[in-house]
């Protein structure tokens, strides 16, 4: 059971390593955007960006998740999947770029159509390689890969617009160094370009992975509506300002949605590896129990801190934003826990189950937000990304509960339900919003006393093991 929790906790620290480090970076690039780019400006990055996550599912056929379900099978030489994997990607391109006629009716992608094709292709090519260093457990090269990419991306966001003040073509500029300095890393320092070498092509595993793959394009593209459009409906509604107050606010989430994304990285490979050992329930019990109380904490205190925060993260400009952030602080929550279930769902290869509840939540989305936001502006977007996150992650407990015999902690509800009288009353009342938090935060830290004692103690042991192997 040890072996379990520590392989878990290993994987997790190693991803958090490079993941939280890039993202903390890239959260800390937000204030410089906000001085250098108006919110308009903003608005029409975050339009592009957000058409690129939708398009790399479909143009890459979602190859990446297969490539981690097949590489991590001990029954498949894993350079033969890699190199099926690329055959894929390279005729993603191929349909990317005969695309771009399509691609032009809409009016802010024609007008910065070179970087959109070469930003979607570039990412489309990392997310591929940086997976075959996780199938190849080489986790720590996949953290440096990570922090490498940031550093690029912080170091050009600031050259370009700073002392070059390239506006919105240094925005996109940076992007496009970041991601060819990454891959070029990944290649040739973390040996990717010599599995790929050494990889022969299998069509018979080919068919397998698109089989496995091409269903989770709706997955993708599910995804992306849930997350993403809203975007794009308030530009229809509303205008690119719009877009670009709500773009910032939305990065508020990045931190817990990365410690979710971190966790959920090493929890699936954890799933998977551990699925039909013995005591495997009681496992995945005490593992979630620890990790939706950690996210509960988190947003508690996040939402107590939220506008003195914003006061001095992003200019005056931008300030009026805060009061769009507490709903996407809470669909943090719910979203990260719809993000644990998906590791029952890989360790079965029901890849149709994710793809059914996140289309749910895809509907719920589209018809939330085109009743919210005429209504609420930007408000209305966000509490549409919460219910609609909301439904997903209800779906998919319900779901697991019932194929994977994994009962449900009830305290998760009723914790949901505290934390949703917090957002509530910090949006539309804040003086009793911030009464309710600070009797609330206590009252969480006592009901998991247990679990941040152990908490600490493994901390304390982590520090002072570190310190004696300085001596």
């Amino acid at each position: 059971m040890e072996t379990k929790e520590k392989r878990l906790v290993h994987n997790t620290i190693i991803f958090t390593i490079g993941s939280l480090g890039s993202k903390f970076i890239q959260f800390l690039l937000v204030p410089l955007y906000t001085y250098t780019l108006t919110a308009s400006q903003f608005g029409i990055t975050e339009i592009l960006l957000t058409a690129v996550n939708l398009l790399i599912p479909v143009f890459s056929i979602s190859i990446a998740d297969g490539l981690l379900r097949f590489g991590l099978d001990k029954t498949l030489r894993r350079e033969n999947v890699l190199k099926s994997a690329f055959i894929i990607s390279i005729l993603g391109t191929i349909l990317s770029i005969i695309s771009i006629p399509i691609f032009s009716l809409y009016p802010t992608l024609s007008e910065w159509m070179v970087y959109f094709i070469i930003i979607l292709n570039l990412r489309m090519y990392r997310d591929v390689f940086a997976i075959q260093l996780k199938v190849e457990g080489k986790n720590t090269l996949f953290a440096c890969d990570s922090m490498i990419y940031t550093f690029v991306l912080s170091l050009a966001s600031i050259v370009f617009l700073v002392p070059f003040s390239l506006g919105i073509s240094g925005y996109f500029f940076a992007y496009i160094v970041s991601n060819g300095i990454s891959i070029f890393f990944i290649l040739f320092f973390g040996g990717v370009w010599k599995s790929f070498t050494s990889g022969r092509f299998e069509k018979q595993l080919m068919i397998q992975l698109l089989k496995y793959s091409a269903p989770m394009i709706l997955n993708g593209i599910a995804w992306w509506i849930t997350n993403a459009s809203d975007r794009f409906m308030l530009q229809w509604f509303m205008d690119d300002r719009a877009v670009g107050l709500y773009g910032v606010v939305a990065k508020l989430p990045l931190l817990i949605g990365t410690f979710t994304g971190v966790f959920n990285q090493a929890w699936i490979i954890s799933a998977v590896e551990e699925f039909e050992e013995e005591n495997e329930e009681w496992f995945y019990q005490k593992v979630f129990h620890q990790y939706y109380a950690a996210l509960f904490l988190s947003v508690s205190v996040f939402l107590l801190l939220l506008q003195p925060f914003m006061k001095v993260y992003v200019s005056p400009s931008f300030y009026e934003a805060w009061q769009y952030a507490p709903f996407l602080l809470l669909s943090s929550v719910v979203s990260g826990i719809a993000a644990f279930m998906t590791g029952f769902y890989v360790a079965q290869k029901k890849n149709l189950n994710i793809i059914y509840t996140t289309i749910a939540g895809a509907f719920a989305n589209i018809l939330l937000n085109a009743m919210f936001i005429p209504m609420l502006g930007v408000l209305g977007a966000s509490i549409a990304t919460f219910l609609s996150w909301f439904v997903i992650a209800i779906y998919r407990m319900k779901d697991v509960e019932n194929f994977a015999c994994f009962p449900l902690d009830k305290k998760v509800f009723w914790y949901l339900f505290l934390l949703c009288i917090q957002t509530i009353t910090m949006t539309f009342l804040p003086i009793l919003g911030i009464v309710f938090s600070v009797v609330l935060i206590p009252y969480f830290f006592y009901q998991e006393q247990e679990f941040l004692a152990v908490l600490f103690d493994k901390g304390r042991k982590k520090v002072c093991s570190f310190k004696k192997s300085k001596r």
